[in-house]
């Protein structure tokens, strides 16, 4: 700091002028001081990156109601398959390739992100490696019902929350965690 009043030095951590004895014009906090802003500065700082993680973890669940749509529209898209060609749709590309399903984003899971180069119309080569979901049919030799239970698609990868979204053949859609995933998947038709 230097003097307001004769331009002298003073010396770091005084209060006062050594040549004139005026009062600095901006004395030094005291230590205590300090550290009590520093540490408040550290706690707002680590607070910050937590809201952040948090963020995070809010922005996919956010887009979680938007899979398990995704999911409940696929199996609309497979009864109108069926009641179409009277048979069930043997892949995801069979449903969108005969027209039934018409806009690509309904087989890109939200969580995952969309990409922009996704119209309606396009070819399928075009985004099948953006397809967010795998799928099987219920199998051709079934009786006139299949079990409620029956896993007919699902998400090709966890979430980072780690559960993926289930559709049963039921029509309903679940969470599930990777052991109780594996579980639904030996569901016998």
């Amino acid at each position: 700091m230097i003097c307001t009043s004769c331009g002298n030095p003073i010396p770091t951590g005084g209060a006062t002028c050594a040549s004139c004895g005026d009062a600095a014009a901006n004395p030094p906090l005291p230590t205590l001081r300090c550290a009590v802003l520093g540490s408040f500065g550290l706690v707002l700082l680590g607070g910050i990156f937590v809201a952040l993680g948090i963020s995070s973890k809010t922005h996919i669940g956010t887009r979680v109601p938007g899979c398990i749509s995704n999911l409940r529209e696929i199996r609309f898209y497979c009864d109108t398959y069926r009641s179409r060609f009277h048979s069930d749709a043997p892949t995801l590309r069979a449903l969108y390739e005969s027209g039934v399903i018409t806009d690509p984003q309904s087989l890109v899971c939200p969580v995952k992100g969309l990409s922009a180069t996704q119209v309606p119309g396009i070819p399928w080569e075009s985004f099948a490696a953006e397809v967010g979901y795998e799928f099987r049919p219920p199998p051709k030799d079934r009786k006139d019902s299949v079990n409620p239970d029956y896993v007919i698609a699902w998400d090709r990868t966890p979430h980072r929350l780690g559960f993926r979204c289930v559709l049963f053949y039921a029509g309903r859609v679940e969470q599930l965690d990777d052991s109780a995933f594996q579980a639904a998947l030996k569901t016998v038709p």
